[in-house]
């Protein structure tokens, strides 16, 4: 069974995160991963980046996305959320 975003493990665990890795999927196919200032609620991520970026560029043609957040200790605990993007909501 998996969690939702909504799940309150899932949201305490975000709740002390202010960066995850973000990943998109270029053109040909490879991934493109970078850290990403994060946002969450209930119901979304929200990250912030400047226009025409080459994330954004693949958001656009394809909206699948990979989120990472890690605890960054030496036995490693970490949610992973694939969604698709809605950049109906952000003004793409």
């Amino acid at each position: 069974m998996s969690a939702t975003l909504a799940d309150p493990k899932i949201q305490a665990f975000l709740a002390t995160k202010y960066v995850v890795v973000l990943a998109t999927v270029n053109a040909d196919g490879s991934p493109l991963a970078m850290a990403m200032w994060l946002l969450s609620d209930h119901d979304s991520l929200t990250m912030i980046s400047v226009a025409n970026l080459a994330k954004i560029r693949n958001l656009k043609r394809d909206p699948r996305v990979c989120v990472v957040a890690e605890t960054g200790t030496v036995v490693p605990s970490f949610s992973t959320i694939r969604r698709r993007d809605d950049s109906s909501s952000n003004g793409f």
